[in-house]
């Protein structure tokens, strides 16, 4: 079944499915496809996880863009670092209680 099929379906597509589309396109070297593939996914809700990062750094590395694989390796570590925040917080306020 492929992803409009399942859309028609009324299935909805998750991080998952996603995560498989945008592998195959940029290894297919269809960068601007994954990423606007990657907007939809964010734009509807569903968050990017290390599978959907990885496969836009390894296609825009493959393709020497490098300052587009930087960009979106930057977007992990801020991710990462916001986590880590929130996680610090709520332990200092589980400390508190």
């Amino acid at each position: 079944m492929g992803f409009e099929e399942m859309q028609k379906q009324g299935l909805k597509p998750n991080t998952i499915t996603y995560n498989s589309l945008i592998n195959g396109l940029c290894n297919n070297g269809k960068l601007e496809d994954a990423v606007n593939l990657w907007d939809k996914m964010v734009g509807l809700g569903l968050k990017p996880d290390i599978v959907t990062y990885n496969a836009l750094i390894n296609g825009f590395c493959k393709k020497k863009m490098m300052k587009e694989a930087k960009k979106v390796f930057d977007d992990i570590t801020k991710q990462e670092f916001l986590m880590h925040n929130v996680r610090k917080g709520g332990w200092r306020k589980g400390l508190r209680c």
